[in-house]
């Protein structure tokens, strides 16, 4: 009875390692490109060309995304060549990946919107700051929703102002609305009151 017992519990060892040996060679298979790559920069797969020079052609002509694309840094991976690029008109990222295996090269762009700066612009900035202010004094929002509510408006013309910024702008419209006191205003106040 034991005999039996052992030969069964070898049989179902055998047939677990068989079963890893299959595992293992499909992992190979499912390589697929990462997604998600660097500090909270998220990439969603734009498209595969066949060739290098299909994807240079659609990169020269501004195909891609519609935009015009400048080179940065190259990386060598275990796919194959990873060439980085970004916008030239914001700073959204993309990448390429030259695949080691095949001739085809997949291409990557950051999610999200283009975002243009409205940064140099004074109009676009003192725009922002009025509005900061008359959601703080009217509406009672607290800085966090006001950046909030900036960060959907960028193509609005207006700029992002960080929490810190808004902070700062509020608390100098609460000391200006402070009451000044001078020194002559004191002097009677005191003489008032005693």
């Amino acid at each position: 009875m034991s005999e039996a017992s052992s030969t069964s519990v070898l049989l179902s060892v055998n047939n677990q390692e068989n079963q890893l040996d299959n595992t293992d060679n499909d992992v190979e298979d499912i390589e697929e490109i990462q997604t998600k790559s660097g500090i909270n920069t998220v990439y969603d797969e734009y498209a595969t060309y066949a060739y290098i020079a299909e994807f240079v052609e659609s990169l020269e002509q501004g195909q891609i995304d519609g935009k015009k694309w400048s080179k940065k840094e190259k990386r060598v991976t275990k796919l194959g060549e990873k060439q980085f690029y970004k916008c030239s008109s914001c700073s959204k990222k993309m990448f390429s990946v030259k695949l080691r295996t095949s001739l085809e090269v997949q291409v990557c762009i950051e999610y999200g919107l283009h975002q243009y700066s409205n940064a140099n612009s004074k109009e676009a900035w003192e725009k922002s700051k009025n509005r900061v202010l008359k959601m703080y004094q009217k509406e009672g929002k607290k800085p966090k929703e006001i950046s909030r509510w900036l960060c959907l408006q960028l193509l609005e013309d207006y700029v992002e102002i960080s929490q810190t910024q808004i902070s700062n702008l509020i608390q100098r419209l609460k000391k200006q609305d402070e009451p000044t006191m001078t020194v002559e205003m004191l002097k009677n106040w005191c003489y008032s009151h005693s």
